[in-house]
């Protein structure tokens, strides 16, 4: 069964066999990212650590960078399921401190992962994969916002962007302190900015 029909239009359900292989390279990817920059990962050090074939990598990957994306993906879909229960469209500024506060909680929990990411010499390709998935996610709640009558202080695409662009330098400007600020104060930072919408 192809990613794209089941991870990207959502339209038929992963069967366990795949859903083991996405996930055993995910973890195999954040333990690699642990130990050495991305650039030094090689697709056969990612299928040693997941224990699968190099075919079964490209039956659904075309390299490690889109490796990379899928997992990014994954974890905003993570976020958004389960803040979906929680999710007030009559304050949806509270989805985007929220998310604030995720990727920074995540970030806690895999910083050398994530300064790994930054010290590589293709930290801007990867930045820019985190930032495409951050703002694609972005742009479809402010549009969901605004069709729910929130009243938004420009159009969505430029707002996405907006809030894409700080987040993620916010999350590199943080790794990259010696002395880093609390999370929660990061959060309070955000959430006094996001209280425009």
């Amino acid at each position: 069964m192809e990613k794209t029909e089941s991870k990207e239009t959502g339209t038929k359900k992963l069967d366990f066999r795949v859903q083991r292989t996405y996930r055993s390279l995910m973890n195999a990817l954040t333990d690699a990212l642990r130990e050495k920059n991305f650039e030094d990962i090689t697709v056969g050090e990612l299928c040693d650590r997941a224990m699968i074939r190099r075919a079964t990598f490209y039956k659904h990957f075309a390299d490690k960078y889109d490796l990379f994306s899928f997992a990014i993906r994954e974890l905003m879909t993570q976020f958004t399921q389960e803040n979906a229960l929680t999710y007030d469209p009559q304050n949806p500024g509270e989805y985007y401190v929220a998310m604030i506060d995720r990727a920074l909680r995540f970030m806690e929990q895999h910083l050398d992962a994530f300064t790994s990411v930054m010290k590589s010499s293709s930290s801007q390709v990867l930045l820019d994969i985190i930032s495409d998935e951050i703002e694609k996610d972005t742009l479809l709640h402010l549009r969901a916002d605004e069709e729910n009558g929130a009243v938004l202080p420009a159009r969505p695409e430029p707002l996405a962007a907006m809030m894409t662009g700080s987040l993620v330098y916010v999350m590199r400007w943080w790794s990259r302190q010696d002395c880093r600020m609390p999370r929660k104060e990061l959060v309070d930072i955000y959430t006094s900015v996001v209280k425009i919408l």
